[in-house]
């Protein structure tokens, strides 16, 4: 299978290696599942996988989704010992790297109560989208644990710079055709970036990019749609906003604050058909297929690999 040889690709250019480690983890839907597979082919010795019935399926569909996966690309699903809806002692008591993904968070004081002095904490995106809540940060300087961020645009995996092909699979799928289009994009941060250059080099007309708090810097006119895609700010950028400023085709939204039946009830078309939040996206590098999600979650491994072994690496972006 593709996802296989991807995997096995991924871990060859890190050249990670989990032997004689003990990883906690998830296994969540679609690729999500993979995460606990790319540990075993990286020789991980044992590999505790957490999973919970949400929005996003039942838990016990997703541990037979891993092991379908598993006896596929001829791995032993027996290496890896599951747990759906629970969070055992015995597993974050035994972890030497524990990721800080969906179904293993939060990692918080009394989770890292029990953890081994020596565990490290994989933050498996960059520093500076940390998510208050995910891991107590604070704690862990506290008592020692080491917590590091992934450098997503490393040249071995360029995972950050795919959100443009993320962008453009949204406003494709929402039936703007970007070439020729005058966009406005609300944005901040590195998204903002990442959807200005994709836009331009698909041949939009005009493409302009303004921070959510600057509603008067925005030119008025008949913008073909609006990208939302600030991951930090908390600010409603829609809320009580001029009609005359939307005169628009739509709203696509990545991340950032969305009331979606406010908008829908105004007249406005949202994609996709959901609210928006600070610090989430509304469609994941999943959207895309599998090889951005194994490329983050193979370095974000590595990451862990690396603190274990107290070795730098411009991959690893220390966070205590």
């Amino acid at each position: 299978m593709r996802e296989e040889r991807l995997i096995d690709e991924i871990i060859d250019k890190l050249k990670l290696d989990l032997s004689k480690q003990t990883i906690l983890t998830e296994v969540g839907s679609s690729h999500y599942a993979l995460t606990p597979i790319i540990a075993l082919k990286a020789n991980a010795h044992k590999v505790y996988a957490w999973t919970r019935d949400s929005v996003y399926g039942k838990g016990i569909e997703n541990i037979e989704y891993c092991k379908l996966l598993c006896n596929k690309f001829n791995v032993n699903p027996n290496k890896i010992t599951f747990s759906i809806n629970e969070r055992p002692n015995s597993h974050i008591n035994d972890a030497n790297i524990i990721t800080n993904l969906g179904f293993v968070r939060p990692i918080n004081k009394e989770f890292l109560d029990s953890c081994k002095p020596n565990a490290v904490i994989s933050y498996m995106c960059e520093a500076w989208e940390y998510r208050e809540g995910d891991v107590d940060i604070e704690y862990c300087k506290e008592i020692g644990i080491k917590v590091a961020g992934t450098w997503e645009n490393h040249p071995s995996i360029k995972v950050f710079e795919s959100c443009g092909n993320l962008i453009l699979k949204m406003c494709f799928n929402a039936g703007f055709e970007i070439f020729q289009n005058r966009i406005l994009i609300i944005s901040e941060d590195e998204f903002g970036r990442v959807a200005r250059e994709i836009f331009l080099k698909a041949g939009a007309d005009e493409v302009y990019l303004v921070a959510p708090y600057s509603k008067s810097k925005i030119i008025q006119k008949a913008w073909d749609f609006i990208l939302l895609a600030d991951y930090s700010t908390k600010i409603d950028f829609f809320h009580n906003t001029s009609p005359l400023l939307l005169n628009t085709g739509g709203i696509v939204h990545l991340s950032g604050i969305l009331n979606y039946q406010e908008l829908k009830k105004a007249g406005f078309f949202v994609y996709p058909n959901q609210d928006g939040y600070a610090q989430k996206m509304s469609k994941t590098l999943d959207f895309l297929g599998p090889k951005m999600v194994i490329n983050l979650h193979a370095a974000g491994l590595k990451v862990g690999e690396l603190l274990t072994k107290n070795i730098t690496s411009p991959l690893l972006q220390e966070m205590t």
